[in-house]
């Protein structure tokens, strides 16, 4: 599991747009350490030149799932609201 989108009243914010007219606004988004370790080092060993094979052996991730991390946009900073992420 990833980091996840919760409603607004759940603990450890960290950004959300205030856009009451846009429901997805009651979405905060929340900071999961442990899982934010793991996809930095997705993109770490990536970044180093190893292929998704190597990398989603090394961090213990099926190749599927590895490929998601690393083509998702949300992990690059982009929201699909116009938010920054």
């Amino acid at each position: 599991p990833l980091p996840h989108r919760r409603t607004a009243g759940s603990s450890a914010r960290v950004s959300a747009p205030a856009d009451p007219a846009n429901a997805r606004s009651r979405q905060v988004l929340i900071e999961m350490p442990d899982q934010l370790a793991l996809v930095r080092r997705c993109f770490e060993l990536a970044a180093q030149g190893l292929t998704d094979r190597q990398v989603a052996s090394q961090v213990d991730l099926r190749l599927t799932h590895l490929r998601e991390i690393l083509t998702n946009p949300f992990y690059l900073g982009q929201l699909r609201d116009g938010w920054p992420a």
